[in-house]
């Protein structure tokens, strides 16, 4: 069963193996990204911030920092590669998450 939390601290080495697993898969892809995914030089955290657990293990996050005018921007939505899928609908429920966080604070 997944479960969808909100981040803190404790799941920060789960959300770097992830991101380092999700990384390896599209560099070694003829479609390789300009740039790695990894944790290093990034950005302070997110002003809500949710990762998706099977058990112990990160196997997804997604993310919302807030704008102006009462908008928000949708960031940091991964998934490992045996969690995605419509069958599975992770990705689906981790971007209701969002929304309905988003809701909740009138944006």
């Amino acid at each position: 069963m997944i479960e969808i939390v909100l981040y803190n601290t404790h799941y920060q080495k789960g959300v770097e193996a992830m991101v380092s697993q999700i990384d390896l898969e599209f560099t070694e892809s003829i479609f390789a990204p300009a740039q790695s995914l990894s944790s290093k030089n990034q950005p302070p955290l997110p002003d809500a911030y949710w990762v998706a657990l099977s058990g112990d293990e990160v196997v997804g996050t997604i993310a919302v920092t807030l704008g102006e005018n009462q908008t928000c921007t949708l960031k940091k939505m991964m998934l490992k590669k045996a969690y995605r899928g419509k069958e599975l609908g992770i990705s689906t429920r981790l971007l209701h998450t969002a929304l309905d966080w988003s809701k909740s604070q009138q944006i």
